[in-house]
């Protein structure tokens, strides 16, 4: 099931393309890097049948939607104040790589706002003392290409690149202030491992758990074919939004 609906808003002078589907308490979905909204539409119609709304926008900067100037606090405090004024009441999330690090600093911010949370190979960055990597892997890489070629503005997507660069460079650095806001998260949260996420990502999943109170973190890295439409993680997935 394809999203039934995409629509523009703006924040500020921004615009944002949102693709919808579904009616109920919505379900905010955060794609990885070099990806887009669309990159959700295997998981709608699970999402519409449980009786939710699914909400996928366009990060700012990738595929349909406008850069923003500024770093990570701008990029989240942006994606808050999307949020506040296109969603009403409480919000759950699913958030893919990049986006789990997404969810997590909203429910950091606004820990009264999101209710349940869900992670699927999520990035985050190193705490103090440890060390990570800002190498681009293949899939991104190839994701955001499909994503340039196929969702036209070529000359915004192109820049995506080195906008891609620039988010690794920084989750490559140690936030130990990051990590210690997680104390403030207190969603429930589902914590998957699909086993696609960089070494040095994965990692840090056992530390994730260990950081979050309310979290249930399931290993899928042995399914086959867990991301999939009616694979393991969705149906984990469902059953926790549900």
């Amino acid at each position: 099931m394809a999203f039934s609906l995409a629509h523009d808003v703006h924040i500020g002078d921004h615009l944002v393309r949102i693709r919808c589907a579904g009616t109920g308490r919505p379900v905010l979905l955060l794609h990885d890097i070099g990806g887009c909204g669309a990159s959700f539409a295997g998981l709608t119609s699970g999402i519409v049948g449980i009786g939710r709304e699914a909400v996928a926008p366009d990060l700012p900067g990738f595929a349909q939607s406008d850069p923003i100037d500024g770093g990570m606090p701008e990029l989240v405090g942006f994606l808050q104040e999307l949020t506040e004024q296109t969603i009403d009441g409480e919000v759950d999330i699913v958030g893919h790589g990049f986006g789990g690090y997404l969810a997590l600093s909203l429910a950091a911010d606004a820990p009264d706002r999101y209710r349940r949370i869900v992670l699927e190979d999520p990035m985050s960055p190193p705490p103090a003392g440890s060390r990570g990597t800002s190498r681009m892997t293949a899939s991104m890489a190839l994701n955001g290409a499909f994503t340039t070629v196929r969702r036209g503005r070529i000359l915004q997507n192109v820049g995506g690149f080195g906008r891609a660069k620039t988010l690794l460079e920084t989750l490559a650095r140690p936030d130990q202030e990051w990590w210690d806001r997680l104390t403030a998260v207190r969603s429930e949260v589902l914590l998957l491992d699909l086993g696609h996420a960089r070494s040095d990502h994965r990692s840090r999943l056992r530390q994730l758990e260990n950081a979050l109170l309310k979290v249930d973190h399931r290993d899928l890295s042995g399914e086959t074919n867990a991301a999939e439409p009616g694979g393991a993680a969705h149906r984990a997935l469902l059953e926790f939004m549900a």
